[in-house]
């Protein structure tokens, strides 16, 4: 799994289409799972208190998209912005209007939910027309992990990143639990496990430059 830095996520989130950016930066210093993110509406999102409260998430049941209940109680949350996210949601939400308090806010194109599929976007590819080839560049955040040189990245990956992040900025393994919305520490006790390896890593750097 792949774990960004802070500067490779903001970079990543410039990279993305601008409906997705808000998202992107959610996700990576927030942590919300991405059926989490796209099942918010606006009423979930206290902008004043920078606060989003998680009541449910989006589900697939026999080939239809629709929303349920967190699968645990600990997935029942409320989690603080940083300002940087509430700036970002600010600004999402003035460019694309929510009119009603259970509008999405991260809508597909249809204005129902937005599927993984499309927040993925398409791969570089080749394409034949009339005899010639024409390139076509990748989009959505096939291109924005091209951008950031992380062409193995995953969606889920930001999660990760919010989570050491969180431990690098010294949230207790209680702290990144409740965050996460784990209902065990195991998680959250990896993720710390992750943090430390890294901070090795650096160590490890620092003392070949000395």
């Amino acid at each position: 799994p792949e774990v960004l830095t802070l500067a490779e996520l903001l970079t990543l989130t410039e990279a993305m289409p601008r409906q997705h950016q808000a998202l992107t930066l959610m996700a990576g210093l927030c942590g919300l799972r991405f059926g989490e993110a796209v099942a918010l509406r606006r009423r979930d999102v206290d902008l004043e208190r920078g606060v989003i409260h998680i009541t449910r998430t989006a589900v697939r049941t026999g080939g239809a998209k629709t929303t349920g209940p967190p699968k645990t109680d600990a997935g029942r949350r409320s989690v603080a912005m940083p300002k940087a996210v509430a700036d970002a949601l600010k600004a999402h939400l003035l460019e694309y209007p929510v009119t009603h308090r259970d509008g999405l806010i991260f809508p597909g194109r249809d204005g129902g939910q937005l599927a993984h599929s499309a927040l993925y976007g398409l791969p570089a590819r080749t394409e034949r027309r009339g005899g010639h080839v024409y390139r076509k560049e990748p989009f959505g955040f096939m291109r924005a992990r091209e951008v950031i040189g992380k062409p193995g990245l995953h969606w889920h990956d930001l999660r990760r990143t919010a989570a050491t992040l969180g431990a690098q900025a010294g949230a207790t393994v209680r702290e990144m639990q409740s965050r996460l919305g784990h209902s065990t520490p195991n998680m959250a006790l990896y993720y710390q496990g992750a943090s430390a390896e890294r901070d090795r890593r650096i160590a490890d750097r620092l003392q070949e430059e000395v």
